[in-house]
């Protein structure tokens, strides 16, 4: 049995921020890789950093409903 994975928000929006290249393709196949194992774990608390951090603090932020998309999908998984 392999032991689920709680996931750092900045693991999330390093897999949407392009602007540093080789972080962003480690943390997307990173989250991939959790996802599709499903071993992937995320906090209510993790999600509202993540949305906040996408829509406000990165430049240029995401859309507010693309955003809001990727909460609903990491929730679910």
């Amino acid at each position: 049995m392999t032991a689920p994975v709680f996931v750092d928000p900045n693991v999330l929006v390093y897999s949407r921020d392009a602007r540093d290249a080789e972080r962003h393709d480690r943390a997307r196949e990173w989250v991939g890789f959790l996802w599709d194992t499903k071993r992937g774990r995320v906090s209510r608390q993790v999600l509202h950093e993540y949305y906040v951090t996408v829509t406000r603090k990165l430049r240029p932020g995401l859309p507010t409903e693309e955003a809001r998309s990727d909460v609903r999908n990491l929730f679910v998984g």
